[in-house]
């Protein structure tokens, strides 16, 4: 009799065991399920700190001088579970000068359109002394008599727009506007060699004021067996400043051209049935390996500083 008491114990808290983990487990995964299937929002903020000055190391994010900067992510998602529309605001870096903010908006299956900006700075790792004036503008003015340098910081910042919008329509078609248009402006490192025999190096820094529009429109098939999309494609760019200008050098630099590409786009992709292949068993098929893509890792300058930016759920 007691060994059956103590065979149905072992039984009963055996069987509490397994209902605890696989519940535990169960839970844990419906966890999982909603965090992928759900919106969830977070804001990540945080300080860093430089203890040196670091031309290289910040050349491309502006922390190229010691002393903290701010830290600040945004990822926030709104869902309208009854028409499967989405809301999504992120944010990347906003607190330095290479920031990025990007809005979306769409609703699944129908349409869409998003909204960004980005910022990209470039500090010149080499610090200029010299006397010449009118640096980041066309006219330079390069002194004829020796003349007490200065050191002067050479710096370009980048800053892009962009907008898309996307429709489906009946029948399997779908159309995708996208446009950018980016602006860059600051001055360069550039030189030129003096025509006198002399040997000598007129510095002449390059000013940057130019500006790059790209504009992408297609328009798309989906069926069965087949998928097409066409388009046009177009990219401009322009530069404000069409000539150099020297005062007390060779008089100026000849224009500098402004581009412009508009080709057009095509694609066709065409599939065919499993069993049409089968029936030709005399007909050899062979695909050629899909080549391995190199892959590249990039690490934000957040995750080299020894504060982390700590996230919350907002």
């Amino acid at each position: 009799m007691n060994s059956r008491k103590h065979l149905d114990f072992l039984l009963a808290a055996t069987v509490a065991a397994l209902l605890a983990a696989f519940g535990s487990a169960g839970a844990a995964e419906g966890d999982d399920f909603a965090y992928l299937t759900k919106p969830h929002s977070t804001l990540s903020v945080g300080v860093g700190y430089v203890n040196d000055d670091g031309a290289r190391f910040g050349q491309y994010t502006g922390m190229n001088q010691s002393g903290g900067y701010g830290l600040l992510d945004a990822d926030i998602a709104k869902r309208d579970d009854a028409t499967g529309t989405w809301l999504k605001l992120t944010g990347r870096n906003l607190g330095l000068e290479n920031r990025e903010l990007k809005l979306e908006h769409n609703r699944q299956g129908n349409w869409g359109y998003y909204l960004d900006f980005s910022q990209t700075p470039r500090y010149e790792p080499y610090t200029a002394n010299t006397a010449v004036t009118g640096i980041g503008s066309a006219n330079l003015t390069i002194p004829t008599a020796p003349t007490a340098a200065a050191p002067v910081q050479l710096t370009t910042q980048r800053k892009s727009v962009g907008l898309g919008l996307n429709k489906w329509m009946v029948g399997g078609f779908d159309v995708q506007v996208n446009f950018r248009n980016e602006k860059k402006d600051g001055e360069r490192l550039f030189a030129r060699g003096t025509t006198g025999g002399t040997g000598n190096f007129e510095f002449a820094p390059e000013p940057i004021h130019s500006t790059t529009r790209q504009i992408e429109a297609t328009l798309g098939y989906t069926g069965e067996r087949l998928q097409l999309s066409g388009g046009y494609y177009g990219t401009m760019y322009d530069n404000k400043n069409t000539a150099l200008n020297f005062t007390g050098g060779l008089p100026h630099f000849p224009p500098i051209p402004r581009l412009r590409c508009r080709p057009i786009i095509n694609h066709t992709n065409c599939t065919f049935p499993v069993a049409t292949i089968l029936r030709r068993p005399h007909a050899a098929i062979s695909r050629s390996p899909t080549p391995r893509q190199p892959r590249m890792t990039l690490l934000s300058p957040a995750s080299m500083f020894r504060s982390r930016p700590k996230s919350v759920p907002v």
